[in-house]
């Protein structure tokens, strides 16, 4: 009976692949058509090898998870994939969730089968593939935050030059750009000058980076810019205090991530060094009293 329950399992599992490369995967190297043109355009960076067929694969069913996703959750989901830089919907993250618990199901049955044991790697799997894409996601926007905490002081230092030079605040952000090293917050920026050459005012550009952000010393920046144009308040003074602002809260950062070595150094401690050591000490104690005769 069970080997019945095994074999039916297996079969429905390989019948919904083989179902899957059939509908989903052919039309990734068909002829494209303008909705796929202008999806792969947009996820040019993050449609690289079996992550990027993944979502490609997800891409394809996401509307059918639009009825499991609510308003609220949506709203919430999109928030997190903006901070991770994940430019993804919500729908396509669920589905990718679910095409990863598939491919990790069907992974553990044949482990199951072939070990024949019990389907407790089909569980495993199972579990940690729909968890895999959150923990890629967290990942990913921890990564993005502490790169931004440490870019920002620099790059404020230069936008306070820009604008002592007697730049403009717009040339400024040019400076910037040119001038900003590979990562998050350079990307950032970039953004916020493409936007107000498309005809966004400055306000809304810079708003649109802290609500993609969603840090506080980028919120804080933001609101300074706003309130100073709003006033008509000299920027160069305001710059300079939000440099210091950041840079003391990278030095913060800095702190917390040397205060968390001690803890993450006990695993390497009492897997590998411990051992050597016992050995090392005790090796010739153990041999003295094999051969003392006791």
């Amino acid at each position: 009976m069970r080997t019945s329950a095994i074999t039916l399992l297996l079969s429905c599992m390989w019948g919904i692949l083989v179902y899957y490369l059939v509908r989903f995967i052919y039309p990734l190297f068909a002829p494209a058509r303008t909705g796929q043109v202008q999806f792969r355009n947009r996820r040019d960076d993050d449609l690289q090898g079996i992550m990027g067929a993944t979502i490609r694969i997800a891409a394809q069913i996401a509307p059918m998870f639009t009825p499991m996703v609510r308003h609220k959750k949506r709203v919430h989901l999109d928030a997190r994939l903006r901070r991770g830089a994940l430019p993804i919907s919500a729908e396509e993250f669920l589905a990718l969730r679910f095409v990863m618990a598939l491919g990790f199901v069907i992974l553990g049955t044949a482990i199951d089968f072939l070990a024949r044991i019990s389907p407790m790697a089909t569980l495993v799997l199972g579990i940690l593939g729909f968890l895999y894409p959150a923990i890629v996601l967290r990942q990913r926007i921890a990564r993005r935050e502490q790169q931004i905490s440490r870019d920002f002081p620099d790059l404020l230092d230069i936008l306070q030059l820009a604008v002592a030079a007697g730049l403009d605040l717009t040339s400024a952000f040019r400076v910037v750009v040119d001038n900003a090293s590979h990562g998050p917050l350079g990307e950032e920026f970039s953004q916020v000058e493409r936007d107000i050459v498309l005809g966004k005012t400055r306000a809304d550009a810079l708003q649109g980076m802290a609500e993609r952000a969603m840090m506080d010393e980028v919120t804080s920046f933001v609101l300074a810019i706003r309130q100073a144009e709003q006033l008509g308040a000299s920027v160069g003074p305001i710059l300079a205090v939000q440099s210091e602002m950041a840079r003391a809260h990278r030095w913060q950062l800095a702190e917390i991530i040397v205060g968390k070595l001690p803890m993450k150094l006990v695993a390497p401690l009492v897997i590998c060094i411990f051992p050597a050591s016992f050995i090392v000490l005790f090796t010739p104690l153990i041999i003295d009293f094999i051969t003392s005769g006791f």
